[in-house]
């Protein structure tokens, strides 16, 4: 087994690797949750999992990179290459004198380089990525102290452990999201397939301690996906779960997943870092 280590804004992290369809996957993805939300719950009690639509994210340019199509105004050998790469994709049946006229053609009208035009397309690429990608976001660490006060409810909710390899072959890919301190340029001229794992796996260095993995389902946002229970292998909980939470916790978790190890957090005595101990 490998171990990656991981420079984030709040030092360096080791994480397990294990391959997975010719990647590196962490061995375990983690999911923080709140005990106080019913539907947080299901995923214990019937092992939900909620695949999200972009346009639920708070970050306000998650999945929101728009395609530079400004560049084509700005390089004229970016502008022909766009230019063939369409005529290609529409009209490769043609002559190639017939694509030349075709070529020069859209070149005069230049309607590709209007800003109205530029809005549009993107806001129609934006609503495409809304309304198709179902994704599920996940953490390869299961101990920072803001993620446990985001999305735990200040440290009384739990976090979920799940199996890597298991729960990534539900989907139809997954992978690390890329944190970059520069707004992403995506080039028109890139491939479809560039240019959506740009959009969906791109995301601000402020964001880089959350160590997120992705996975993403087509056609399913906002949808529940059902997993088998020996995905999830670790259930930690938080340090401030009041006791009678967590003798509920104990009671599901005896009844619907007793193959699961279970473990709460501690702060440490002498260190801003939880600890982790197996109870």
């Amino acid at each position: 087994m490998k171990i990656k280590k991981i420079q984030t804004r709040f030092g360096i992290k080791e994480i397990e690797m294990i391959p997975w369809n010719g990647k590196e996957i962490p061995r375990f993805v983690y999911k923080y949750r709140d005990w106080k939300n019913e539907y947080h719950k299901r995923l214990l009690l019937h092992q939900e999992l909620y695949l999200s639509s972009p346009d639920e994210f708070n970050d306000p340019f998650d999945c929101k990179i728009p395609v530079a199509y400004y560049l084509l105004k700005e390089d004229k050998n970016l502008e022909n290459i766009f230019l063939q790469q369409y005529i290609e994709k529409h009209y490769h049946n043609l002559s190639e004198q017939k694509k030349k006229e075709k070529f020069n053609l859209l070149k005069n009208k230049g309607n590709y380089k209007n800003n109205k035009v530029i809005e549009q397309i993107n806001s129609e690429i934006q609503e495409y990525i809304n309304t198709t990608a179902g994704i599920f976001c996940a953490s390869a660490i299961n101990d920072i102290i803001l993620m446990w006060s985001h999305y735990a409810n200040a440290h009384t909710g739990f976090c979920v452990g799940f199996d890597s390899k298991k729960l990534f072959n539900f989907f139809t890919d997954g992978g690390p999201v890329n944190y970059e301190k520069d707004f992403p340029l995506i080039k028109p001229t890139e491939s479809k397939s560039e240019q959506w794992m740009k959009q969906i796996f791109s995301k601000s260095d402020i964001w880089d301690y959350e160590i997120e993995y992705r996975l993403h389902k087509q056609n399913a946002p906002k949808t529940v996906c059902k997993i088998p229970k020996e995905t999830i292998k670790k259930i930690i909980i938080g340090y401030k779960m009041p006791q009678s939470d967590m003798d509920d916790l104990k009671k599901i978790i005896n009844c619907e997943l007793p193959h699961v190890n279970l473990y709460k957090t501690e702060p440490a005595k002498n260190e801003y870092k939880l600890e982790t101990k197996k109870i």
